[in-house]
């Protein structure tokens, strides 16, 4: 009978530790990043399989948070809205500074969008905010870790 309790405990432990690692999403790295006087805080991610992913089937994003795509250098990286369930303001970094940005980008659309220019990072933010804020290419970028 203690070895079934002891079994159970050490189960039960498991299945709670992988619960709060996917509901505090343990590992993530946040940071922020300015732009102008604006700052939004930033999930940053860098593996491939986590750029890939984005955003996508995550319901929405609060209105001060961005997601920031790092990239292993400078290229003419693809953005996809596969998954998504809201529309995005995608814009394009080389070094610190904005090089393109595509806005109210819809869920739905099937395209691959590509900066003009080789770029090393990719912000995503809710629709519209690049307009709301005033940002605009050539705009300088600072990123806080």
């Amino acid at each position: 009978m203690r070895h079934k309790i002891i079994i159970i405990c050490i189960a039960a432990a498991f299945f709670a530790l992988v619960y709060f690692y996917e509901f505090f999403e343990y590992g993530k790295e946040k940071g922020e990043v300015a732009i102008g006087k604006t700052i939004f805080k930033a999930e940053i991610v860098s593996s491939d399989s986590k750029r890939q992913k984005g955003l996508g089937a995550r319901k929405k994003l609060c209105q001060k948070c961005s997601m920031l795509l790092v990239f292993p250098g400078q290229d003419l990286w693809g953005i996809w809205m596969k998954g998504m369930e809201f529309d995005l303001d995608i814009i394009w970094i080389s070094g610190s500074r904005i090089i393109k940005i595509e806005k109210n980008v819809s869920k739905n659309s099937k395209d691959i969008f590509f900066p003009k220019d080789p770029a090393d990072k990719v912000l995503e933010l809710n629709a519209g905010v690049t307009d709301r804020k005033g940002i605009k290419t050539g705009d300088a970028v600072e990123i806080r870790k």
